[in-house]
């Protein structure tokens, strides 16, 4: 229950700092309190769309590393057990 009120006090605080970008720019000085309201509620959820967006790249980005660190340790491990059977005399 804690937790739902302080995500909402957040978002209403990003919308409410949001609103007062929009009023402080003067390209937006002739919508109404409405198209305002709307407006802000519409670059929230462009934003959070873009943090979702960008944390499945670095999610992706962190797999990807994951999978070349284990290919290139199991190269090694690969390499290492071809130079232990040049060095066994019994596999010439």
């Amino acid at each position: 229950m804690r937790e739902r009120y302080i995500r909402k006090l957040q978002k209403n605080r990003h919308i409410a700092e949001i609103s007062f970008n929009i009023l402080a720019n003067a390209t937006f000085k002739n919508l109404s309190a409405r198209e305002r309201k709307r407006m802000a509620k519409l670059i929230y959820k462009a934003e959070l769309l873009e943090m979702e967006v960008k944390s499945r790249q670095v999610a992706e980005t962190m797999e990807n590393f994951k999978n070349l660190m284990n290919n290139i340790e199991m190269q090694i491990k690969d390499q290492r057990f071809d130079d232990d059977d040049d060095d066994n005399p019994f596999l010439r």
